[in-house]
């Protein structure tokens, strides 16, 4: 079925969300800065037209406060109960399953990871779809309420995460050739497309020149296509120091801190992966015996 209206809808949810800003002064300031970033990065630019036919889509937002930033709730359903993401195609999964990049990550002896910056607002969205992202938006009630739409790919839609690595793999393809050295140009190819889940990269190379030229030439070739990396990290601290000394890969930290990879804990360390438990004390814990009759 076709969208019906989201704009009275994203209105009602947008209404809460600015009495809970004007109560609360800092988190008001939080999603003033993010929501004036996104303006300026120009992955949000306003409209000031309204439009309610079944190509428009108006996403309600609000704030995650751990970790703080601004969420686009794609799935809020519009006057018929229909959402936008009830009428996206879900596209299969293109990368490596986790298993095939934890089991490569501990194949050779020097390891390297980092992410992209990002990653899904690095990605343009069509201008023929970018009605389907509109969102309302004004830093004050003495304000008028705007419309603005979104230029990128937004996160919470269902066909984002496909989008965003697709973009990925096709600008690893298109820009390979930057490296000069045909074989160098092809393994860092090669490492883009089997190496990464969604913008997590683990890898691991034979030697502490094999990882820093790969590195290089990985970021080479992204930054081609505007995916920054970040966060590199190393089990080998001359890998990090390498990659400092290059005015593209920056970003690193020698400390060689315990890490996240892919939900699991990394100490660069001693190059093991650790989990993280929580045990809950039970309050009314009595003896178990190996046997009990009122089981």
């Amino acid at each position: 079925p076709p969208l019906s209206d989201s704009y009275g809808c994203a209105l009602r949810q947008f209404y809460p969300l600015e009495r809970r800003l004007s109560s609360d002064t800092p988190l008001r300031d939080k999603y003033i800065a993010f929501m004036k970033e996104y303006i300026g990065l120009g992955h949000m630019e306003a409209l000031g037209t309204y439009n309610d036919s079944n190509r428009v889509y108006y996403i309600p937002h609000h704030a995650v406060l751990d970790k703080f930033r601004v969420v686009f709730k794609a799935s809020a359903p519009t006057s018929n109960g229909v959402s936008l993401n009830d009428i996206q195609r879900v596209s299969p999964t293109i990368q490596n399953s986790l298993n095939d990049i934890l089991f490569r990550f501990r194949r050779y002896a020097i390891a390297l990871t980092t992410d992209v910056e990002k990653m899904f607002r690095q990605v343009l969205v069509a201008p023929e779809d970018r009605d389907l992202q509109r969102i309302l938006w004004r830093e004050s009630p003495n304000e008028n309420i705007k419309i603005y739409q979104l230029t990128t790919v937004t996160y919470s839609m269902a066909c984002s995460p496909y989008n965003a690595v697709r973009a990925l793999q096709q600008c690893a393809v298109d820009n390979s050739g930057v490296v000069a050295d045909f074989y160098e140009a092809e393994s860092a190819r090669s490492a883009i497309l089997s190496s990464f889940y969604v913008d997590d990269f683990l890898t691991t190379c034979i030697n502490v020149e094999d990882t820093v030229t790969l590195a290089k030439n990985v970021s080479m070739i992204l930054s081609n296509g505007c995916f920054r990396l970040r966060k590199w990290n190393s089990n080998r601290a001359a890998v990090l120091v390498k990659i400092g000394e290059s005015s593209s890969l920056h970003e690193c930290n020698i400390h060689l801190p315990i890490a996240t990879v892919l939900g699991l804990r990394w100490d660069p360390v001693s190059d093991e992966l650790l989990f993280k438990v929580s045990l809950k004390r039970i309050s009314n814990w009595r003896h178990v015996a190996k046997r009990r009759n009122d089981w």
